[in-house]
């Protein structure tokens, strides 16, 4: 589920607080729910903006968590669906539980958005030690 709401604990300057969650296939955790939140900062006379701090938590079929930090960067763009941010964002693992337990790592996730429905399409990135 997706939710925008007032970025009562983010920055000043935020223009909203943004939560999501959903499922993913991942290289080393299989099937993996996705858990994230993060601070938005938009510039809506040019339409970009940027995101963050935030943090992910990747939790694998199992039930271990890996844990990550990220900032990134992201336009909007009128495609044939509507309105879709094209995303860009750096990551840092943040530890984890069980497997993940002491991880270290990082990468790079790109994607988009589509505002309107709030699917989002993303391939992540990087190597974590483990």
């Amino acid at each position: 589920m997706d939710a925008f709401s007032a970025p009562t604990t983010c920055p000043e300057g935020a223009s909203w607080r943004y939560s999501g969650s959903g499922t993913g296939q991942f290289l080393h955790l299989g099937r993996t729910s996705v858990s994230l939140t993060h601070c938005t900062f938009v510039d809506f006379a040019s339409g970009t903006g940027t995101f963050g701090p935030g943090t992910v938590i990747l939790t694998a079929a199992n039930g271990d968590e890996l844990n990550l930090v990220y900032r990134g960067t992201f336009r909007l763009v009128m495609a044939p669906d509507g309105l879709t941010a094209v995303f860009d964002m750096t990551w840092v693992v943040a530890g984890g539980t069980g497997r993940f337990a002491g991880a270290t790592g990082a990468g790079t996730t790109h994607g988009s958005s589509l505002l309107s429905t709030g699917t989002t399409a993303a391939v992540y990135q990087g190597e974590i030690g483990y």
